[in-house]
């Protein structure tokens, strides 16, 4: 590795605040792929606790970074059973303290001596004075320590005050109880401290935590058992019978008001997992449906949404106690429940059962216990089904437990991936070979043609690849939307040990996709040095030519990429390319903005004859891409004609010169020059298409007031409304409205504005589309209206308004939701409160339809052919 490669490397990691930061540039990826060995090391990586979990997008990185370059991974941490999980199967080293480098004040101002056996007994000593003569503080003393000891995370101030002021079986808290911090901390003879900077209460040092994890139960031997109790106490309080919050500022203030309530509905599970708790407490919550219900909008809260609109109703609804038991694996709990006779196969708001929480929360036993008790287990779910959430995860041993139950390998999900497909994409190769050895359908393809070779190939996953090509996975099969085939995904994405295995498969190196693009094109394009050589070394074509003209040494040059253009020049591309070779030092000079060396290379291909128009407006709509306008004069005086369909010359102004104040010389340029407004791009893309898309509202209203249509849409039918729904432009979507263009008109999948709304949860957008008339009954090419795709997404507060918009227009039960509904015969009724008057169905109670006396359960019965949903239930 050079001294210069070095010195900018360490430079940028020096200078990085955020591990979010630490692979992000494009310079340092340059240095990393140039160097024959990096190291990266993370100290206390469990001391990084962001809220918006980027820490596994963080660590993901790092591990996709090492399939395609010399990256060498080192990270301490403490005792973390998450890290533990991730770095499952990596080297390990176990350290321990070793000598007299710390104090505890309380203890009278002394060094620790040296030897784990000496500090171990400094701490004996000192739980030794906290079993003084004083009952109160002891005991206050073993419950801070139990606490902050076998916590599932560090606790904040607040929330660990909660808990020691909760009485188990009370139904109320009592603000009375509450304890001083300073009491908290002096009681624990300085073992514990408060963190400063985050207001965690910790122990004061890790041997700490190492000597009371090691001994925690001689001290608190029923402390998970306590901390389950009073975390199941404080869910069951009576303030909670309301149910879930129903808005976002409803949540937040639960969440303020009751500071454990997080931690509790997270983790209660888990402690009672560790000790059993009383069976008589643990149902007093489970069998009350509200307070579940509110529990779980917790427990399933997805913090990378905390600050999206309405993030609180993106939990699934309708959950039941046996919901949470399979979640947490409470095998105890759920063997009362099956005695009480409670339903072990009821779906929550999202079609998911019992069966499903169990096998994506890796509960083998639970799974078991649940398939034992006779719930259904073959049924395709709107995403996964129990086998393939499994799978897609790595859990192995559920798989297993639902394979030999007789679930079907080959099940399919909404979008046609089977479980192989699903832990293929993700590198769980234990689990590939037992899908394999159940008979899975190897070649199998989803609504996409990808297969599960595709997916592992695409991810560098190599293992995985060389494991189903040697079960007899054909290398050659493409996907329908590129055309791409694994090896063009492999080569895209660097992936050099995948392209190697698939190559020696017989995987096709001259491969062209839809666009005639090979895996040379993919590899040259994104610098993979390694890859290219590897392609050219098997006797990859440098001389395919694409569908827009390009070429591999052409793509290289307009990439400005000197390694790539010198490697494809030393393997001969510039002795059977003469007038390609004069192309490529034109687009080269072009792209670094050298006019002068432009305007001679001109006129060298003027006398010579060595440029076609092609090529000239190639370099044209390089100068344009560049900002390089003596260049782009140079060129026009040459005599390139324009090409104005060329995404450069349509996408460039909309999206760049808008940000620097152009807007009124993009409309003067398309509105009075050659191309007109109307001019399309190769993907059918206006200029307003591109305003719309990237949310440009001023360049918007002026394309329109210039005579732009509002209606013109793209190769894949989608108009600018449809683009402005589906990236949430509000303001934008309302000036297009306003404008006129028919809301009504659908992408060539059956899309309309409204959808693509739903499909990005903007609920003021669909508002308004909804107050403008738009049909929510209207239906796409797979049978899915407005209602349908609101709850498939798990949009609640857009059900909400659908169901708002059904009520004012007068529409029956089966007018909110035309969706397909195979079972029809298949309804819900009532036998109590209405004596079986009306039936629900089925499609209905998937969306949370119950009797109106919600502790009334409702019964599935074969109903009469006209199902009476004739009102929209709560």
């Amino acid at each position: 590795m050079s001294r210069t490669k070095t010195g900018e490397l360490t430079g940028e990691f020096a200078q990085t605040v955020s591990p979010k930061a630490i692979i992000r540039s494009e310079q340092r990826g340059e240095a990393i792929r140039a160097s024959s060995k990096v190291f990266v090391l993370v100290d206390a990586l469990d001391e990084y606790q962001p809220s918006d979990r980027s820490l596994d997008k963080f660590l993901g990185e790092i591990f996709s970074l090492q399939n395609s370059t010399p990256v060498s991974f080192f990270a301490t941490s403490r005792h973390n059973p998450g890290l533990a999980v991730t770095f499952e199967g990596c080297l390990r080293q176990d350290i321990r303290a070793k000598g007299s480098f710390w104090r505890i004040s309380t203890l009278g101002h002394w060094w620790l001596p040296s030897g784990s056996e000496a500090i171990e007994a400094t701490y004996r000593e000192a739980m030794q004075r906290i079993q003084g003569p004083m009952p109160e503080q002891r005991e206050l003393a073993m419950q801070v320590l139990a606490w902050v000891t076998c916590s599932q995370r560090p606790l904040a101030a607040t929330e660990l005050q909660h808990a020691l002021a909760i009485e188990i079986g009370e139904s109320g808290f009592d603000e009375d109880n509450v304890p001083d911090v300073e009491d908290m901390l002096s009681v624990c003879v300085g073992l514990v401290t408060l963190d400063e900077q985050t207001y965690t209460v910790r122990l004061v040092h890790y041997t700490t935590q190492e000597f009371l994890e090691r001994t925690w139960h001689q001290w608190f031997p029923n402390a998970h058992r306590d901390i389950a109790s009073t975390c199941i106490t404080y869910l069951s309080y009576d303030v909670f019978d309301s149910g879930a919050c129903t808005s976002d500022e409803d949540l937040s203030d639960r969440l303020n008001t009751y500071p454990l309530y997080r931690y509790s509905s997270v983790n209660w599970g888990d402690h009672a997992r560790h000790q059993c708790v009383d069976t008589t407490l643990a149902l007093k919550l489970l069998m009350n449906r509200n307070k579940v219900t509110a529990c779980s909008q917790v427990l399933c809260l997805d913090e990378r949404t905390a600050r999206v609109t309405g993030w609180s109703q993106r939990s699934p609804m309708d959950v039941s106690g046996v919901h949470l038991v399979a979640h947490f694996g409470l095998e105890e709990i759920l063997r009362k429940l099956l005695e009480l006779s409670v339903p072990c196969d009821e779906e929550d708001s999202r079609g998911k059962t019992p069966l499903f929480w169990a096998a994506a929360n890796r509960q083998e036993a639970l799974a078991r216990r649940l398939i034992e008790a006779g719930v259904e287990i073959q049924f395709e779910e709107l995403f996964f089904s129990p086998v393939a959430v499994a799978a897609s995860n790595g859990h192995e041993a559920v798989v297993q437990v639902l394979l030999q139950a007789g679930v079907d390998p080959d099940i399919e999900d909404i979008d046609g991936r089977t479980a192989l497909s699903r832990a293929a994409e993700n590198g769980h190769d234990a689990v590939v070979k037992l899908l394999l050895g159940y008979l899975a359908s190897i070649d199998r393809e989803d609504c996409n043609n990808r297969t599960a070779l595709l997916w592992a190939a695409r991810h560098g996953h190599d293992i995985t690849v060389r494991i189903l090509l040697e079960a007899g996975a054909e290398p050659a099969s493409s996907d329908h939307e590129y055309g791409w085939t694994a090896l063009s995904w492999a080569c895209f994405n660097g992936h050099l040990e995948v392209t190697r295995l698939l190559l020696e498969a017989g995987a096709n190196p001259d491969y062209q996709d839809i666009n005639g693009w090979t895996p040379l094109s993919f590899a040259v394009e994104n610098e993979r040095v390694e890859v290219v050589q590897l392609l050219l070394d098997r006797g990859a074509d440098m001389d395919m030519i694409h569908n827009d003209g390009l070429f591999a040494l052409a793509v290289a040059a307009e990439n400005g990429s000197q390694t790539m253009v010198t490697m494809l020049l030393e393997k001969g591309a510039h002795k059977r390319q003469s007038k390609e070779g004069h192309l490529i030092r034109l687009l080269n000079a072009v792209y670094r903005g050298k006019s002068h060396y432009t305007k001679l290379l001109l006129h060298e291909a003027k006398v010579a004859g060595m440029l076609s128009p092609a090529d000239t407006h190639a370099a044209l709509t390089l100068a344009v891409w560049k900002r390089h306008a003596s260049i782009a004069k140079l060129l026009l005086e040459y005599g390139t004609e324009v090409d104005y369909r060329r995404s450069a010359f349509v996408q460039y102004p909309s999206s760049t010169l808008v940000r620097k104040g152009s807007m009124r010389r993009i409309v003067q340029f398309f509105k009075d020059g050659e191309p007109g407004l109307q001019v399309e791009d190769t993907s059918g893309q206006t200029v307003l298409t591109c305003a719309a898309r990237l949310g440009h509202e001023q360049l918007v209203k002026m394309l329109l007031d210039a005579g732009a249509n509002p209606c013109a849409r793209d190769i894949d039918g989608r108009t600018p409304l449809i683009y402005a729904a589906a990236y949430g432009h509000v303001s934008v979507s309302r000036v297009l409205v306003k404008a006129g263009i028919d809301i009504t008109i659908p992408d060539k999948f059956g899309r309309t504005a409204l959808l693509s709304a739903i499909g990005g949860g903007n609920l003021a957008i669909v508002q308004m589309l909804l107050d403008t008339k738009a049909n929510p009954s209207r239906q796409d090419r797979y049978g899915r209206d407005a209602f349908y795709e609101a709850k498939r997404r798990g949009h609640i507060d857009i059900v909400r308004a659908l169901k708002q918009y059904a009520g004012s227009a007068g529409s029956v039960g089966e007018e909110v939701s035309s969706a397909p509904i195979a079972d029809v015969d298949d309804a819900f009724h009532c036998s109590i409160c209405l004596a079986g008057d009306f039936d629900i169905c089925r499609y209905c109670r998937e969306c949370g339809a119950c009797c109106l006396v919600e502790e009334h359960q409702l019964t599935k019965e074969a109903a009469n052919l006209e199902l009476q949903c004739n009102r929209v239930h709560n």
